[in-house]
């Protein structure tokens, strides 16, 4: 559990280091060249707020999923326990 545990986790950082990534590049470009998003109808960060938001449903959906799967794991080791204390009960 504990390895699945650290995959999730992975995951989830993933997601969010991506976004970050996405925001320090679109800030530099955005101070690179000025003259290119001056020219634009919508405000120069509204690229970010909109992949701020798809970020946050991702990592929403791999919490999900998450909870999800150690859930059910959970509960897959639960009847695995009680099939193996089931046995030793009927070997004496």
């Amino acid at each position: 559990m504990k390895k699945f545990d650290r995959i999730m986790a992975a995951v989830m950082s993933v997601t969010g280091g991506a976004y970050l990534i996405y925001v320090i590049w679109q800030l530099w470009d955005r101070h690179a060249r000025p003259e290119f998003y001056a020219v634009g109808s919508a405000p120069w960060y509204t690229s970010m707020e909109i992949m701020g938001l798809i970020a946050a449903g991702l990592i929403a959906l791999e919490m999900v999923v998450y909870m999800a799967l150690r859930r059910f794991a959970e509960r897959a080791d639960k009847q695995k326990n009680a099939g193996k204390t089931e046995k030793k009960d009927e070997e004496p």
